[in-house]
C-alpha cells in the first residue's frame, strides 16, 4: 500500500487526504497513535538522560510502551514523507515544532492536533446536529453479527467527514454500549472488566473481539440445536415412509391379481382394435385374427353342446336300472 502525499494542502483536500492517511496507518499498525490526545500506553519521556553524566538512563519500560514508542516514530516518519512537496511549509514545520528534548523523534498526537486546527474545517451546528441524530437511529437486531453495528457507525463517521469533527473513540463505544442488544451485555462487562484491571478505559477493538467471540460462541451452539431437531425430524419422517410403504406394499400384494387380470383384458382389446386389416386364418375373412374368429367360437361351443348330450345317456341308463324300471336299451 502506498503513502498518501499530502501536497495540495487545503482544507477540501484534507479531508479526503487524512482518510487515506488513516487507512495507511492501519495497514501498518500505528493508528493509534494517530489521535488528538496523548496515547496511554506512550511513557512519559522517550528516551531519559542522566543529568550529571549526560548519558541514556534504562527507563525500564514494558512491552506495550516500547511498541507504543514504535508506533510513534513510523507515525512521524510517515507525516515527514507525506508533506515533501507539500504547497503549504508549516505541515513540516508542525512536525519539526513536535520534537523536544524529551521527544526527540516527535510526538504524533501534537501534528495531529495542529493539523486539525489549520485544515479541519469548522463544526456546523445542523451537520453535528444530524450525525448525533444518525447515531441515535443506529439498529442491531438480536442474533446479528457485530458487523452490523460496527458498519453502520462506519458509515456515518464517513458520511460526515469533513462537515463536522471526527467521531472519537469514546463516542463509538458509548454509541455500541447503547446500541448493542441485551445478549451482548456479558461481553461488554467482561471487556470493561479487563481494562478495569489495567487502569484504563476498554479500547475499540478489544470491544469488538468480545463481542465477535461471543457471537462465534452462540452461533455454534445455534447452528448445534438446529442440526439436532433437524435430525430428530428427518427419523422421524423416515418411520413415518417406511410404514407407509410398508402398507402400500400389503395392499399392493392384495391386489395385484385383479390388476394383471384388467391389463390382460386392455391388451386384448388393445390388440383387437389393431388387427382391422388382417386375415384369420381359420375361415379367411379380414377384420380378426384366428384366435377371435367368431365362427371357431361358434363351432367349438357346437362341440361341447353335443359332447354334452352324448355323456348323457349312460347316465340316464344307470339311473334307470337303479330305479328299477323295465325298460332295458
Amino acid at each position: 500500500m502506498y503513502l498518501p502525499r499530502f501536497r495540495k494542502a487545503s482544507r477540501r483536500k484534507f479531508a479526503t487526504w487524512w482518510m487515506d492517511f488513516e487507512a495507511y496507518a492501519v495497514h501498518k499498525k500505528f493508528d493509534n497513535v494517530l489521535k488528538e490526545t496523548k496515547f496511554s500506553e506512550l511513557p512519559k519521556l522517550e528516551i531519559k538522560f542522566d543529568a550529571t553524566t549526560g548519558e541514556e538512563v534504562d527507563q525500564k519500560l514494558t512491552e506495550k510502551q516500547q511498541e507504543a514508542i514504535e508506533m510513534n516514530r513510523m507515525g512521524i516518519t510517515a507525516f515527514h514523507m507525506a508533506f515533501q512537496g507539500s504547497t503549504d511549509a508549516d505541515c513540516i514545520t508542525m512536525v519539526m515544532e513536535s520534537k523536544t528534548t524529551d521527544w526527540p523523534s516527535g510526538e504524533c498526537w501534537k501534528v495531529v492536533r495542529d493539523l486539525n486546527e489549520e485544515y479541519a474545517p469548522p463544526e456546523d451546528l445542523m451537520d453535528w446536529v444530524e450525525q448525533k441524530k444518525d447515531l441515535a437511529n443506529i439498529r442491531m437486531k438480536t442474533n446479528e453479527s457485530p458487523t452490523t453495528l460496527f458498519s453502520q457507525i462506519k458509515r456515518i463517521e464517513n458520511k460526515y467527514r469533513g462537515r463536522v469533527s471526527v467521531l472519537t473513540e469514546r463516542d463509538k463505544l458509548t454509541t455500541i454500549i447503547l446500541k448493542a442488544p441485551d445478549e451482548y451485555r456479558g461481553a461488554i462487562h467482561m471487556c470493561s472488566r479487563d481494562a478495569a484491571k489495567t487502569g484504563t478505559d476498554p479500547t475499540l477493538a478489544e470491544l469488538r473481539k468480545k463481542m465477535y467471540d461471543y457471537y462465534r460462541t452462540q452461533k455454534g451452539r445455534r447452528y448445534n440445536g438446529e442440526n439436532k431437531s433437524k435430525i430428530a425430524l428427518y427419523t422421524a419422517s423416515d418411520d413415518s415412509d417406511d410404514s407407509s410403504d410398508d402398507e402400500s406394499l400389503d395392499s399392493n400384494d392384495s391386489g395385484n391379481r385383479g390388476r394383471k387380470k384388467t391389463k390382460k383384458k386392455k391388451t386384448r382389446r388393445n390388440n383387437s382394435k389393431g388387427n382391422n386389416n388382417k386375415r384369420c386364418y381359420g375361415c379367411g375373412e379380414e377384420g380378426h385374427i384366428k384366435r377371435d374368429c367368431p365362427k371357431t367360437k361358434r363351432a367349438n361351443a357346437n362341440d361341447n353342446s353335443n359332447e354334452g348330450t352324448k355323456c348323457s345317456g349312460p347316465s340316464q341308463q344307470a339311473s334307470a336300472k337303479s330305479s328299477g324300471s323295465g325298460y332295458f336299451f
